[in-house]
Order: structure tokens, then sequence, then C-alpha cells
């Protein structure tokens, strides 16, 4: 175990040391390789099963927190009747897993344009190649990490992973403001009790606002967003009427899936397309191929990260064919030079904004150190 830790330190000086020096032609040639449009999975390995029991620690602390989102849910529907609109619809993200360990890059250049990942790359090779020409005398090809770093956008942060729709006229929801959810999620294993017949895949759930807040949380906070109500009227018709949001969704799951991805899908991006969908009449968007057109058009960029520390490990192709089933790098061009994109709870808000979807600015819910059960039993644990 020594040895392998001081093998991985030795590996990430090494990284950090050469950071300045990616091979553009190299790297390029592995892309180049990959085939983008074969679906599936990457690395088509069946991720382990880590299922266990939730403790009661955090069966307590999921019902706390959903009982602290029930009653933001509460105050916004007063807001909303005061108004006299029906609060029907919320878009509910959790800080589920830790994206801290990715930096999140610029979507505009200095002229406060937006960029998309290809042109981004582009800006950087080219002030890449103009600072070795100043510092070298000539252009070396190489993107320079300095460069790189000049595009970090330390103002948004990735503070929530996971997003769901919560619906209060849900057939299951007590209309008490325990409103009823429905999100995608990936299952590594058949559980029929949950009607679950089919292992290593994706199902739309729906279930009650607890069970956002029971898998792995780094922490236990909330961001619900409010559509303007013709949305939240488009969305309700899609999900609960029309049932098309829970038809069109693709099983093959891919944490790592663009916005353009037709073969495989994840929790984020089944969100994202009944978003789009719900902004065109009833009857035109039926399937995902006509969402993703409706989110080209109206400027829906993921984010744009890189990663840092000991994460920086995953662009190495070694390293890169080690990632779980879930992850699939196929479709990220430049992934192997340190980028990717990101369809997360970021870039969904950031989307909602750019086409004035939202009703309010984003309400945050988070859960008192009184209520987290789950804290106070691994800090009692650390006590002598």
């Amino acid at each position: 175990m020594k040895t392998l830790l001081i093998s991985i330190l030795i590996l990430t000086a090494h990284l950090k040391a050469t950071a300045q020096n990616f091979e553009t032609e190299q790297l390029s040639a592995m892309t180049e390789s990959a085939d983008s449009k074969t679906p599936g999975l990457c690395y088509k390995q069946t991720p382990k099963c880590n299922y266990r029991q939730l403790t009661q620690a955090e069966v307590d602390t999921a019902t706390a927190m959903s009982d602290e989102v029930a009653y933001q849910l509460k105050q916004i529907d007063q807001l909303e009747r005061a108004q006299n609109r029906e609060f029907k619809i919320a878009i509910i993200g959790r800080s589920g897993t830790d994206l801290t360990k990715f930096q999140v890059l610029k979507d505009t250049n200095s002229q406060n344009q937006l960029l998309n990942m290809d042109q981004m790359f582009a800006q950087i090779k080219s002030e890449s190649a103009q600072m070795s020409y100043s510092s070298e005398g000539g252009s070396s090809g190489q993107i320079n990490y300095q460069v790189v770093r000049s595009y970090f956008d330390k103002d948004r942060k990735m503070d929530f992973s996971h997003v769901a729709i919560a619906m209060k006229n849900h057939p299951k929801s007590d209309h008490n403001f325990h409103w009823e959810v429905m999100h995608l999620l990936w299952t590594c294993d058949k559980d029929p009790a949950r009607n679950v017949n089919e292992g290593d895949r994706s199902y739309i759930w729906e279930e009650g606002l607890g069970a956002v807040f029971s898998d792995d949380m780094k922490r236990y906070r909330a961001q619900i967003m409010v559509p303007k109500q013709n949305l939240q009227n488009r969305i309700e018709s899609i999900l609960l009427k029309e049932k098309i949001g829970a038809n069109w969704h693709n099983k093959k799951y891919n944490a790592a899936a663009l916005a353009d991805d037709l073969d495989q899908q994840n929790s984020n991006q089944w969100v994202l397309e009944v978003l789009a969908a719900a902004m065109r009449p009833e009857g035109e968007i039926t399937d995902r191929s006509g969402a993703q057109q409706v989110l080209a058009k109206t400027q829906f960029l993921p984010t744009k990260v890189t990663p840092t520390g000991l994460y920086s490990l995953m662009t190495l192709p070694f390293v890169g064919n080690l990632l779980p089933g879930t992850v699939c790098m196929k479709r990220q061009k430049y992934f192997s030079q340190g980028f990717g994109e990101i369809i997360s709870v970021l870039s969904i808000e950031e989307y909602m904004k750019r086409n004035q979807l939202l009703q309010y600015e984003p309400f945050i819910v988070e859960l008192s150190d009184d209520f987290n059960f789950v804290k106070q039993e691994r800090d009692a644990k650390k006590k002598p």
C-alpha cells in the first residue's frame, strides 16, 4: 500500500511538472481513433454494486431534509398565491456527488460572447501558440497551462450534482407539500420490490421527496428552481397527461453523456430534455431528438471543466480504461487533453436564466446540524 501511494504521488508530481506541455498532435490522434458514434458504454465492464441498507441516521436525516424542502415549497406556494398563480412544479437539485475536483471554465470570451467547447479550445490553442512564439521565437503547438488557468471561472460552482422534478399534482402526492418527484437514476442490480427487473440500466423513478436525499450526500443542501407558470403547466402535462417524459429516456446510462447524445443519457439530461420539450407547444416535441434540437436553438451550454489534483489522472489512457461502465468518455472530444463537458445542475440553472424561464432566483435549503443525524453520528465516532 505504501509503495502504491508513493507511486501515485510521484506520478502526480510528474503530471504537475509537465502540465504546461500537453502534446496536441499525439492527443488529437487518440481522439480520432475513438468512434464517437458507437452506441453503448465505452468500457463495458459491469460496475460493482455497493448496495447497502441505509442507516437509521441516514433515514432520519433524509426525512428531516425533505421536511425542510417541503416547508420551503409551502413558502413559495404562498408567494405564488399572492400573485394569483398556481405553484405545481419545482426543479430540485441536491448536493450529492462531490464535484469540487473539477474546475469550472469560462463560458464567455473577453467580449462576453458565449463559447462552446470547440470555440474555447481553439482560443486556448491560439493563445498558447502566441505565448510560445513570444517566449521561444516560434510556435510549439502545445497547450500552455498558464493559458488554461486564465480560463478558470472561480465564481461559478457546481454545488449540486443531481436534479429531479417535483410535482404537487402527481397522483401519489398527498397535496400537503410532500410532493412526488420524478427523476432518472441508474441501478446496478435487480430490485423486484421496486419493479426493477433488469440491472445495469436507468429507470425513471417516481417517489417521495425523502428519496432524493437518501443517496450518499456530500452535503444536506438543496436548490429549488421555480419555472414560470406556463412552463410549469407544460411540464406537468408532459409528465402526467401526455406521459412522453417517462417513455423517451434511454436505458443506457452515461454520467458523461453530451447534450446531443441520443445513444445514452444521464439524470440531469433527462430533466433538461423534459424542460426543452416544455418550451414548445403541446404535440410539437415527441422524442429526445426534437428536445435536443430545441436545446441547440436556445443556447444550452454544458459546463466546461478540467479535472484537478489526482482527478487529472483520469485523462491518462490507461486510467481512462479503468473508469466504471457508467462513465463513458468516448464522445468527450477533448477529454484526453484535460477538458470535459458536464450536463450539470449549474448548466441547467444558467440555461433557464439565459432563456428567462425562472420565476425567482433559486432558493437554497440547507439542513442545520441539529437535524443532521449523519453528521452527529460521524462526529461522535471521532471523539476519543
